[in-house]
């Protein structure tokens, strides 16, 4: 545990909290604990249980609760690691997509090397050797599928995500071999995963480890079937998955396993049955926004993206303005949702590596941009509208129409209002266009004391909440409250929120009525 311990205090890398665990120890762990935890102070805390939890997954789940940090690291008792391991992979998360990143573990036994991860994963098509970063569409089919490609959580850093979907999974804390494989697939859904080779994690393995002990169980055939099933239903993958991880399983058949044959193997990993076009999965969607900005076109699709992720679809956010970022509005989404921005790779490049199923749009400029070769495709397209064909030039709009209403497989609306461009250029409504309501989540509001504001409490209040452009009406709105102050000589006070291009015009240089 002293070497463990010493590995995570003297890393390079040193803007960390550390959170240490103990679940009801009858050695001497938690004086061990205490004595770091008093030398570590400013940024360690220590929790003993007085009962053991159980299970290795619920302490998993209390330390991802506790954590406040953007990363997380699971730097479990018996390993340890190189003093640059952290600094290795966090730079990997500069990447918004990047949900997961790794090192090179090396298995220790009685102090020395017994094997490496080029070893362990030499079936696999990547070089090891080098650092590579991929989807995790792609690394599911690649290996990530059929083999756990990451033998020892402690190699591993996470974006912390909240991991709402895997805690409120009851059927995770009963895992004893695959659980951590479950996480991972879990975490990546709709973004990547990135290895760095000089990120050296030290895994020590002992004859009574639990992995090596299920392996001769049923538990670990079963375990297995869990996790060819958790990848069926939520991975869009080909049948050699399957086929790869049967011939893995095959291996264990043999007289110290409790399945005996190939055809016994079947009833846990049946081929035919995991691979069929029947089954139902959660789809890929890529959720394509035109910025982090105010306005209903802007949230409408983060609402959304939240919602269909916690369904449980793998969901991509791509977005076309990646310069001017309101972090407010870029906090709605659900952290567990990767981000990918338009200076980095396209919509067409992010639906083929992210496997999509669905693109959503909802802006005219990225409706148009997927039509040119949507066709080419077999993703669906899905455009929810807003206000801005209604706002955009009639000659442009006419020019886009046509592809557009050929192209896109599905409308959604919002408003009636909506349906009037396409209604103006002769377009038939039909069964491709879908009224839906304007979704909103609950929230709880905080009032302000109107003296915050320099409001009197007996003033009439009136409100303006959009985006700050021009054509949304805030100097309008402006001189309509100067008109009825005048003409009625009340205390009428205007309260405008929004950003954009009027509020940089407007701010500081507004009556004293304004806010």
């Amino acid at each position: 545990m002293k070497e463990r311990l010493d590995s995570i205090y003297k890393q390079t890398y040193k803007n960390i909290e550390v959170i240490l665990l103990d679940d009801c120890s009858t050695d001497n762990s938690v004086k061990i604990l205490k004595k770091y935890a008093f030398l570590h102070k400013r940024n360690t805390r220590l929790y003993v249980n007085e009962q053991n939890s159980g299970g290795v997954f619920y302490q998993w789940k209390k330390g991802l609760e506790l954590a406040k940090g953007e990363l997380i690291w699971i730097a479990e008792s018996d390993d340890w690691c190189d003093r640059k391991f952290l600094e290795g992979l966090v730079n990997c998360f500069r990447n918004q997509s990047i949900m997961m990143a790794f090192g090179k573990t090396i298995f220790m036994k009685n102090g020395k090397q017994s094997w490496s991860i080029n070893g362990y994963l030499k079936m696999l098509k990547y070089d090891f050797n080098k650092a590579f970063s991929d989807t995790a569409y792609r690394i599911v089919n690649n290996g990530f599928g059929y083999r756990n490609i990451i033998p020892n959580v402690s190699s591993a850093l996470f974006r912390n995500t909240g991991f709402k979907s895997i805690i409120n999974n009851q059927d995770w804390y009963k895992l004893k071999i695959c659980g951590d494989w479950m996480l991972y697939l879990d975490t990546i859904k709709g973004g990547r995963i990135a290895y760095r080779p000089k990120a050296i994690n030290y895994f020590r393995r002992h004859e009574d480890n639990t992995s090596i002990q299920v392996r001769y169980t049923a538990d670990y055939f079963k375990e297995h079937q869990i996790i060819a099933e958790y990848v069926q239903q939520n991975y869009k993958v080909t049948r050699e998955v399957y086929e790869k991880l049967y011939d893995i399983l095959l291996k264990y058949v043999d007289e110290n396993a409790p399945v005996k044959t190939a055809e016994e193997l079947k009833s846990y990993i049946d081929v035919e049955k995991l691979s069929s076009p029947d089954v139902k999965r959660k789809l890929n969607i890529v959720m394509v926004a035109f910025g982090f900005s105010t306005g209903g076109g802007e949230t409408f699709p983060i609402f959304l993206a939240n919602r269909l992720r916690e369904l449980g679809h793998s969901v991509t956010y791509w977005v076309y303005n990646y310069k001017n970022i309101n972090q407010g509005i870029k906090g709605l989404l659900d952290k567990s949702i990767p981000i990918v921005y338009r200076n980095s790779t396209s919509i067409k490049d992010t639906a083929l590596i992210m496997g999509a199923d669905i693109i959503h749009t909802g802006h005219l400029t990225t409706d148009y941009s997927t039509v040119s070769w949507k066709n080419k495709s077999d993703c669906k397209h899905v455009v929810t509208c807003h206000g801005l064909y209604n706002s955009t030039n009639r000659e442009m709009l006419n020019k886009k129409l046509p592809l557009l209403v050929r192209e896109v497989d599905k409308w959604m609306y919002i408003a009636d209002r909506n349906l009037e461009p396409f209604e103006t250029a002769g377009f038939k409504i039909n069964d491709k266009f879908t009224k839906v309501p304007n979704g909103l989540p609950e929230y709880e509001f905080n009032p302000i004391d109107r003296k915050v504001l320099g409001i009197n409490e007996d003033a009439f209040v009136i409100s303006v909440v959009s985006r700050a452009l021009m054509q949304k009406g805030w100097e309008e709105a402006i001189d309509a409250v100067k008109l009825v102050r005048e003409r009625t000589g009340k205390d009428v006070h205007l309260v405008m929120l929004g950003d954009g291009p009027m509020y940089d015009k407007l701010k500081g240089n507004v009556p004293s009525f304004v806010h």
